[in-house]
């Protein structure tokens, strides 16, 4: 998969922030057609975190798709495996990355040789920048988000 490129991250930001609502709710029934489980899951979770944090998520979560719709690469279908799979990888890398005896080095590290740094730096800094968000709930954001573009990014069935 190509990278997601800064630009065009911030082009789909534009392009959402300018939408009507009538044009935002066809945007999401967009995504509910092409990634089901994906939708499924994030209304499964709207019930146990407060509404600003979910409203972050589901945000994110269509920037992040519509992201990768404008790349270059084209996405594949994410399912409801691939994304608990990759919650389960993400938290072991956290582990990975806390035990670390050198944290910020570890964590620079990561960044350098993750295939989709620009958004995986956006989401890092959307979350510092929240203050909306409680401090105990940053990390489980930071790895549902990563897993998402994790997916993304490595989903091999391009649709249409």
């Amino acid at each position: 998969m190509e990278e997601i490129r800064e630009e065009t991250i911030f082009q789909a930001i534009e392009e959402i922030a300018g939408m009507e609502p009538e044009q935002f709710d066809d945007l999401v029934k967009r995504v509910e057609e092409e990634q089901p489980d994906l939708m499924n899951y994030l209304k499964e979770i709207d019930g146990e975190i407060q509404e600003e944090e979910w409203g972050f998520i589901f945000y994110n979560s269509i920037l992040i798709w519509f992201s990768f719709t404008k790349g270059e690469g084209g996405i594949g279908l994410v399912t409801r495996q691939m994304i608990e799979e990759g919650v389960e990888n993400n938290y072991q890398l956290l582990d990975k990355l806390w035990e670390s005896e050198d944290l910020n080095t570890a964590i620079t590290e990561m960044f350098q040789t993750y295939p989709q740094p620009s958004l995986l730096n956006y989401v890092a800094n959307a979350l510092v920048g929240d203050p909306l968000l409680r401090e105990k709930n940053k990390v489980p954001i930071f790895v549902f988000l990563k897993t998402l573009i994790d997916c993304f990014d490595q989903s091999g069935i391009v649709l249409p």
